[in-house]
């Protein structure tokens, strides 16, 4: 594997740093800066599972850097950390794609328990409206159903629902991976639990 790190920095436009991790979010190769390096494994983490081999995700930094993530294998995430447009960088990460090897699946871990119904998500407050939120979705069109099905708070089953009623074919897992997704971006958010009055009666 190490023999394709050198190839993969030749690839990268001036000014780019990159790592790969595998679709756990765990690290296999970094030159990114440490704060950077967990930002990019936390992307990943949340998301990478449900990808499918050229899916990636874009988010935006402070000074007009970005870090993409691209799905280059079945278990191989390239990251890049870049001024660079999006386009270039794709450009590259397709580029990676072909001399990327297939790195050997990690051993299941524990799958993380389902949000609790008492748990509300919704938008986070900078967006208008679901479709307002979809400009920072991404490509994805799973993620970009659950997004249009938060018109108004909904907690896990109720989000389900309504992408099986939209005919979206998801898992229950495929879901709270999503949603993890959209939280790590800023998306979406838990609703704060309203506090009672002194003399509320609950």
């Amino acid at each position: 594997m190490e023999e394709i790190f050198p190839k993969i920095q030749e690839l990268m436009p001036p000014g780019t740093r990159w790592a790969l991790f595998n679709q756990r979010g765990e690290k296999i190769h970094s030159e990114l800066a440490p704060e950077i390096e967990e930002l990019a494994s936390k992307l990943v983490r949340a998301g990478a599972e449900v990808w499918d081999i050229g899916d990636y995700q874009v988010k935006g930094l402070e000074g007009g850097r970005k870090i993409l993530a691209f799905k280059i294998s079945r278990n191989c995430i390239l990251v890049m950390d870049s001024l660079e447009k999006e386009g270039v960088l794709l450009l590259a990460a397709r580029q990676a794609q072909k001399i990327c090897p297939e790195i050997p699946e990690a051993p299941p871990k524990a799958a993380e328990p389902l949000p609790p119904p008492d748990v509300l998500f919704e938008l986070a407050l900078s967006y208008r409206s679901p479709e307002d939120a979809l400009k920072d979705v991404g490509p994805s069109p799973k993620a970009r159903a659950l997004v249009l099905s938060l018109a108004r708070p909904q907690n896990f089953s109720q989000i389900t629902e309504a992408l099986k009623k939209a005919w979206v074919d998801i898992t229950q897992e495929e879901v709270a991976s999503l949603i993890r997704e959209l939280e790590a971006k800023g998306v979406i958010r838990r609703r704060p639990r309203r506090s009672l009055a002194p003399f509320e009666e609950i």
